[in-house]
């Protein structure tokens, strides 16, 4: 395929067996004698005893071999991919001493999953049988040149031609390294992978001596589909020079020219494809964890005028001089009546775990909506102070739940709403801390012990971990399959039937040796897809049973608990059930709500309280970034994920095993499969982008073998815009106006009235494309109404908040509806934000006030004073002449210095009045 797209290469190389693959691409084998030596190679060493061991180790070569002396006959070095990275192959006991002496030194290891010990003595009981099947191989010469990995050389000679060649090449370490460095010797700076992965575009990355020089390009990606990635290749190979036979790649399209590019290079719109560099770790920035950082805010240069919002049971002994108000349109009253009001105090009631389910989402809704529809209110910040419901620190419990979950639908509240609610979790709190939160620029924030706290997002390295765990002791991401989990117990997976559930059912399965499945669903066998599931996992080798509950139903969870069989007790669960229900909080509801927390969170506390006197291994829970960050339009969502995540740090400070991941939007699958392009547009211009199949299972493993208890699992930009959550190391990078430039009402004033129509309108058209995902805002017509844009009511709200980031004016939240095209909102903004006309006369009067008070600092200088005058003077003659044309006798031109300023002193003083 490459070939019949122009793309030959100059070099070839291959590793292990790959170098099979390289040897017939060179026209050293012919097809049927390298599939054939494949097929015996393959078919040799998997009828050999398993067992052994291969680790990877992050040390030199000459490191290594000074372990391996004396005990050649154990283990061997397997591959050399790169200067500090070395594998180990052979005995189990021996390779696990040699890693265990490396890591005591502080050094990466990680156990690789293989059957066998390959490149090893393990392999030498087939040397014999495959030597006899590789002479009866017709050898040919090379056509292009090959690099060899047994000899790290361009291979000459009799390399790559003999049986003994490729017995060699079975038994001894794999030189990739000393291959990376030949190809560069030779000039092949572009290096394309064909395989299955990425694998070995990052060690060509590693081992490279010149890395700003040498590429190496995948042509097909982990988690990407297939097509994509090799289109990506072949774009990053045309960037880097090599010839790409366009024509013959669009043949089969009927596609004569992709795109018309400018006669003058970068004009207006970038065309030209970036190198696609491999990462070598493509999920390493998708998995963090949420830390409280120490902050010293600015003191506010003046205190805010407090209320305190206080109905009946919600009492608080914050603030003891602010006024209190039972009600939110009592204070709305205060302040349309003018009694100055800049911030509201309400505190939650503090609660115990027990008492989650209902109390603190649904007062937190009522509080939103209500505060949030009264405009009158739309400058006054509401500060809501919790106890408990955030743990700022490994260990930490979360005693209020429902406080938590609270968090989680506010943090929406906040992303729909931005800059009118503030959350702050502390045991108690100063006037002065409050003061600072208050004025501040963060919108969530904790303290402990007096000091501020803010929530940074950091990365989770790779094998990073928090320590052993409850039910997960000495494990990390580079452990053996089934470490965490095991074969012996059984699994319960809720929303099991379903697109997630499925995924990771087959997961634990193939992966991790589970054997016996509880799968959990509401309509079990009868939901679509169940019966092949099960087949296809029965297959795998797993016993299956599926049952109907709905999770929320305590007593029938419970019942379903009580069936599973003593000799397989339940071990692990994994908790996927959910539904969605997304709507802006103006349309949201005690029942909408309530129907999103009965088979996510209320289902998540029944399998905590129905289970945790077992002996359970893990206890994973799919939570949601909606709760970490807020969304908007997924404020009962948010509640339900951030419960989650609470539950999880509950539990784990009780000593339970918990891991709850925070998923961003999965690609094609889970409850989020019917998003829109626009949907993944607006998210891949927020810094996000979905999960893949692959990314999931890899974020699944790496995150429950972390200890961590919660986790956020999404690909994300360091610049992502996430509301209230910023990633640790990244400054803040907003369209917010920087202090001190010019407010909009400032910049305005400097125009005409047409000059402002066009200002606005321009700035509006161009947030609108940006909403819209358009390149520009050309097609943005002004009179073309918001609705036949395309405008929906998430749309609506995230143009309200570019525009109120933009403007520094308080917009609505229903803006795009009551002003429905672009040209009717720019003239609602000027009316908004557009000065008063200011009074010409007034305004002279100002400017001479000014003047007159800088005459006064002016030193006695000849000179300088005479300069001054002889401006004065033309001013003056300049306004007599507008008032009278008839001529008289200049007064003003013969006047001296002395006598002009004397002039001012009487005539043009400050004016009366």
């Amino acid at each position: 395929m490459l070939g019949s797209w122009g793309v030959v290469p100059d070099v070839v190389a291959g590793h292990s067996v790959g170098e099979l693959v390289a040897a017939h691409v060179s026209g050293v084998l012919g097809l049927s004698d390298a599939v054939g030596l494949v097929v015996a190679r393959a078919g040799l060493m998997q009828g050999l005893p398993r067992g052994g061991a291969m680790v990877a180790v992050g040390a030199s070569e000459s490191e290594v071999a000074a372990q391996l002396v004396g005990r050649e006959g154990e283990v061997s070095v397997a591959a050399v991919n790169g200067p500090e990275s070395v594998v180990i192959s052979g005995d189990e006991s021996a390779v696990v001493e040699i890693a265990g002496y490396f890591e005591g030194l502080g050094r990466r290891t990680s156990r690789l999953k293989v059957s066998h010990a390959f490149h090893s003595p393990h392999m030498d009981a087939m040397l014999e049988e495959f030597r006899t099947v590789a002479k009866d191989v017709t050898f040919g010469v090379p056509r292009i040149p090959v690099v060899s990995t047994l000899t790290g050389r361009l291979a000459s000679g009799d390399d790559l031609r003999t049986a003994d060649y490729w017995v060699e090449q079975v038994r001894h370490a794999v030189r990739f390294a000393d291959a990376v460095r030949t190809l560069e010797s030779e000039r092949a700076t572009t290096v394309l992978e064909v395989g299955p992965g990425a694998v070995l575009s990052a060690l060509v990355t590693h081992s490279a001596e010149q890395p700003d020089t040498t590429v190496a390009v995948p042509a097909v990606r982990g988690g990407r589909p297939e097509p994509e990635a090799l289109v990506t290749a072949l774009g990053t190979l045309h960037f880097r020079g090599v010839a790409v036979d366009w024509p013959g790649f669009f043949s089969a399209t009927g596609a004569r020219r992709v795109v018309d590019l400018p006669t003058y290079a970068f004009q207006h719109q970038p065309y030209w494809l970036r190198p696609d560099i491999p990462d070598p770790a493509p999920v390493e920035n998708s998995l963090f964890r949420v830390e409280w950082t120490p902050a010293t805010p600015p003191a506010p240069e003046q205190a805010p005028h407090w209320a305190v919002l206080a109905p009946a049971e919600w009492s608080t002994e914050a603030l003891p001089g602010a006024e209190r108000f039972a009600r939110i349109a009592d204070i709305a009253d205060a302040v349309a009546s003018g009694t100055r009001i800049d911030a509201v105090l309400v505190a939650f009631p503090v609660r115990l775990p027990s008492e989650h389910s209902v109390d603190g989402p649904h007062r937190a809704l009522v509080l939103a909506r209500e505060w949030l529809a009264e405009e009158r209110l739309s400058d006054v910040r509401l500060v809501v102070l919790t106890s408990g419901a955030v743990a700022v620190s490994e260990g930490d419990d979360v005693p209020d739940l429902g406080a938590a979950a609270a968090w989680g639908l506010l943090r929406s509240a906040q992303s729909e709403a931005p800059g009118r609610i503030v959350l702050v979790d502390a045991p108690s709190v100063t006037d002065t801390w409050l003061a600072a939160v208050a004025v501040g620029e963060e919108p969530r924030t904790a303290v402990r012990e007096d000091q501020l706290l803010l929530p940074r997002l950091t990365a989770v390295p790779e094998n990073g971990s928090a320590g052993a765990g409850p039910g997960a002791e000495d494990v990390d991401a580079a452990s053996p399959p089934g470490a965490v989990w095991g074969s012996d117990g059984t699994v319960l997976i809720t929303g099991g039937t379903g697109a997630l559930g499925g995924l990771f059912a087959r997961h634990l399965v193939a992966e991790h040796g589970v054997r016996h499945l509880l799968l959990v669903s509401r309509r079990g066998e009868q939901a679509d897809g169940a019966a092949a599931l099960v087949a296809e996992l029965t297959g795998l080798g797993a016993t299956v049973t599926v049952e109907s509950c709905d999770v929320a139903d305590r007593e029938a969870l419970a019942s379903v608990l009580a069936r599973i069989p003593g000799e397989r007790p339940l071990t692990g669960i994994v908790h996927t059930a959910g539904v969605l229900d997304n709507g802006l909080l103006p349309a949201q509801s005690a029942e909408r709500l309530e129907s999103v927390l009965r088979p996510k969170a209320e289902a998540a506390w029944h399998l905590h309280e129905l289970t945790r006197e077992l002996d359970l291994r893990a206890f994973v829970l799919f939570s949601s970034t909606a709760g970490v960050f807020g969304a908007p339009g997924q404020s009962n969502y948010a509640a339900a994920g951030a419960f989650l995540d609470a539950l999880a740090q509950h539990r784990a400070a009780q000593g339970l095993p918990a891991t709850s991941l925070a998923w961003g939007v999965w690609r094609g699958r889970g409850i989020n499969a019917d998003l829109t392009d626009r949907d993944l547009s607006r998210l891949a211009r927020d810094g996000f982008r979905p999960v893949t199949e692959a990314e999931g299972r890899v974020l699944f493993d790496r995150g429950v073998a972390s200890g961590f208890p919660a986790l956020v699992a999404s690909p994300l930009a360091a610049t992502a815009a996430v509301s209230g959550v910023r990633v640790a190391g990244v400054s803040r990078d907003t369209t917010t106006e920087a202090a001190g430039a010019p407010s909009l009402a400032e910049r305005l004033a400097d125009l005409s009235e047409a000059q402002q129509e066009r200002y606005l309108l321009d700035m509006i058209t161009t947030l609108v494309a940006a909403v819209l995902g358009h390149a520009t805002p050309a097609g943005i017509a002004p009179d073309r109404p918001f609705r036949e844009l395309g405008f929906d009511s998430l749309t609506g709200v995230e143009l309200r908040n570019r525009l109120d980031a933009a403007t520094g004016v308080r917009l609505p939240a229903t803006l795009v509806f009551d002003h429905p095209t672009p040209a009717a909102l720019a003239a609602y903004v000027r009316a908004e934000a557009a000065p008063e006309a200011m009074d010409a006369v007034r305004s002279v009067h100002d400017e001479l006030d000014r003047i007159e008070a800088s005459l006064g600092e002016i030193p006695d200088d000849d000179e300088a004073r005479s300069g001054i005058s002889v401006r004065l003077q033309t001013l003056l003659a300049k306004m007599v002449a507008s008032e009278d044309p008839t001529p008289r006798e200049d007064h003003i031109a013969a006047a001296s210095t002395d006598e002009i300023f004397a002039f001012i002193d009487t005539q043009l003083g400050r004016a009366a009045g």
